[in-house]
């Protein structure tokens, strides 16, 4: 399940929900949503990314790119 919201500009539901269940919105966003594996950070020519863990021996590709502290 995906909720999008502008940033710093949330409604009280996305806010009861980052209250309530804070640690576990925050293990989603570094688990891959293709195979589950775990996504860890990476660099390359276009900059800092997460890809997944599962690449070598599973072949997943997914990655998305790494925001940086100011994105955030």
């Amino acid at each position: 399940m995906f909720t999008l919201t502008v940033n710093k500009q949330e409604s009280e539901f996305v806010k009861e929900l980052r209250q309530n269940y804070g640690p576990e919105l925050q293990k989603e966003k570094y688990t891959c949503p293709i195979c589950g594996g775990k996504l860890i950070r990476k660099s390359g020519v276009y900059g800092d990314f997460f890809g997944c863990a599962n690449y070598k021996t599973k072949g997943c590709k997914y990655t998305r790119k790494a925001m940086t502290k100011e994105e955030d």
